[in-house]
């Protein structure tokens, strides 16, 4: 990934075209759809209370990128504290992906400069962005074990999650599979910088195929892996991967109590808070409850 921009020169020159176009469409999806779901919770806020109730939409944005690295969301503390194994898996995704957006950023920054990376940040970015997709990858093995094999007793969920589950695996699997047809030839030469990739690489290195036979595999897979993750990227906004953008939002206002908020008032408990010329009317059974909890407290 810290090669992204770098290896459009694999695609073939007729292709390119239809192949930035593509990723530009994914691009305005992914941005339009979050900008219309973020811009949705800013239209009923009007008249409430609350440290959202303020907050305009480039205040919502900004919250979604900084506090995404708070230690509330970095290690979803929400989560761990009602299941380690989603816990687990979240931070998975949470690592893996901040590890592979940062590659791309690093990508995109050397490409603008039309300057080479160094050899040492390169070395260094490949090792790290090859565990970084295994994590990834073994999070939503266990996200889909979880699912298929080991569900629980009680929850909510619907049949696109699965969907999407699955679309993230391959656009993951995929990639580490193009990483292990680009090392078939040099096999375990290649481990120390890529462990992963040249683990793979010398398992399909055993079929002993030829090499123009390496290339149109490793092309037709360079399209399969841009495919499955544009189209993870055009149906993130749609889907609960919408998490990514929201839950560091949704955690800042939950941990933070509105300014100059007091207690609500407590409804009453006893019969003696209740007017006596009110007793017996309306709801009488809930009044007798009310006696007999006074009556019990009193002995």
């Amino acid at each position: 990934m810290q090669s992204l921009f770098q290896s459009f020169t694999v695609i073939p020159l007729p292709w390119r075209a239809p192949f930035y176009a593509a990723a530009v469409l994914a691009l305005l999806l992914a941005v339009g759809g979050m900008w219309a779901r973020v811009r949705l919770w800013g239209l009923g806020r009007r008249g409430r209370r609350g440290p959202l109730s303020d907050a305009g939409l480039g205040h919502l944005i900004w919250l979604s990128l900084s506090k995404f690295f708070s230690a509330d969301c970095l290690f979803a503390r929400r989560v761990f504290a009602r299941s380690r194994w989603r816990g687990w898996m979240v931070m998975a995704f949470v690592w893996g992906s901040l590890a592979l957006i940062g590659a791309v950023i690093l990508s995109a920054g050397f490409y603008a400069a039309n300057r080479a990376m160094p050899a040492a940040l390169d070395r260094w970015a490949s090792t790290a962005l090859d565990v970084a997709g295994t994590i990834i990858l073994l999070g939503l093995l266990a996200a889909l074990g979880r699912r298929y094999l080991f569900p629980p007793k009680r929850w909510i969920s619907v049949s696109a999650d699965g969907g999407l589950l699955i679309l993230f695996a391959l656009a993951v699997f995929s990639g580490l599979v193009m990483e292990g047809l680009r090392l078939a030839g040099p096999g375990w030469e290649a481990a120390l910088r890529w462990p992963i990739g040249a683990a793979l690489g010398a398992a399909l290195n055993s079929l002993a195929l030829p090499p123009e036979v390496w290339e149109r595999l490793y092309l037709a897979m360079y399209f399969a892996h841009a495919g499955f993750g544009l189209s993870l990227l055009a149906y993130l906004p749609f889907s609960k991967l919408f998490h990514l953008v929201a839950s560091q939002i949704t955690t800042f206002a939950a941990l933070t109590p509105p300014s100059g908020a007091q207690a609500a008032p407590q409804p009453p408990l006893l019969s003696r808070n209740i007017p006596r010329r009110e007793r017996g009317r309306g709801s009488g059974p809930a009044l007798s409850e009310v006696e007999g909890v006074r009556a019990r407290d009193s002995q």
